[in-house]
C-alpha cells in the first residue's frame, strides 16, 4: 500500500530525533561507543583453582567491539563458588587472569566490566573440603548441584549470622576488602553484583 502523500516515512523518524544500537551512549563514568551490551554468560573455562586461561582472554578480546562487556559471574570467594571451572576473584592468581583479560580487551579498544557472584545455598560442600555452605537463612536449594563427580544432591546451608549481616561484621568486611582490591588490581572500572532468590534462599 502506498503511504499518504502527506505521509514521509524518512522525515517522520528523523523528527523524532531516535537513536540506533551504534548510536554512543554515557553510561554511569563511561563513555561508550554503541549501545551493544555483551550479557554474563558461564562459560566454565577456568581451571580447577579457578584462574582464568587464555582462551578466556582470547574469548572476550574477540568480543571488544561491543560498547560494554558484561563479564561472567567471578566468585568473590572459595566459600561462595560452587561451580566446575567458574573462575575467581580471591588469589594472586586470579586477579592476574582477570588483569590478561581486561588489557587484551582494552588494547582491542573495548571496555568491561567485572559481575561478582556469592553462590550462597547453591555451593556444594565438595567445593569447600566438606563444610557446609553459608546463606541468608538455614535452608535448601532444590534440585542438584553441578561438581567435579557430576551432579548432587544440594545440602542445607547454614545461616550467615546477624553481625555479618548487618555490615558490621569481620565476615563482610573482609570479603569486600578483597574483591574492591581485586577490582583495583584487575584494571576492571566497575562491578555489578549477581544476586538471586536461588542463591540467598530467604524464608
Amino acid at each position: 500500500m502506498a503511504a499518504h502523500a502527506w505521509f514521509d516515512p524518512a522525515h517522520f523518524f528523523e523528527s523524532l530525533n531516535m537513536t540506533s544500537l551504534v548510536d554512543s551512549l554515557l553510561f554511569g563514568a563511561l563513555d561508550l561507543p554503541n549501545r551493544i551490551l555483551m550479557a554474563p554468560m558461564t562459560r566454565a573455562r577456568g581451571t580447577r583453582e579457578h584462574v582464568p586461561t587464555e582462551m578466556m582472554v582470547e574469548y572476550y578480546r574477540q568480543r571488544a567491539s561491543a560498547g560494554l562487556i558484561i563479564s561472567e559471574a567471578i566468585g568473590i570467594s572459595q566459600q561462595g563458588l560452587g561451580w566446575p571451572y567458574a573462575t575467581g576473584f580471591w588469589s594472586a592468581e586470579q586477579v592476574a587472569g582477570w588483569r590478561k583479560v581486561t588489557d587484551a580487551v582494552h588494547a582491542a579498544g573495548g571496555r568491561i566490566i567485572a559481575q561478582l557472584w556469592h553462590m550462597g545455598r547453591v555451593v556444594h560442600p565438595s567445593f569447600l573440603g566438606g563444610s557446609q555452605p553459608v546463606s541468608a537463612s538455614v535452608t535448601t536449594a532444590p534440585g542438584q548441584a553441578h561438581t567435579y563427580a557430576g551432579k548432587q544432591p544440594y545440602t542445607p546451608a547454614r545461616a550467615l549470622p546477624l553481625e555479618a549481616k548487618d555490615g558490621k561484621g569481620i565476615w563482610i568486611t573482609r570479603q569486600w576488602a578483597t574483591f574492591e582490591r581485586a577490582i583495583a588490581m584487575s584494571r576492571l572500572p566497575a562491578a555489578e553484583c549477581s544476586v538471586g532468590r536461588c542463591f540467598t534462599g530467604f524464608s
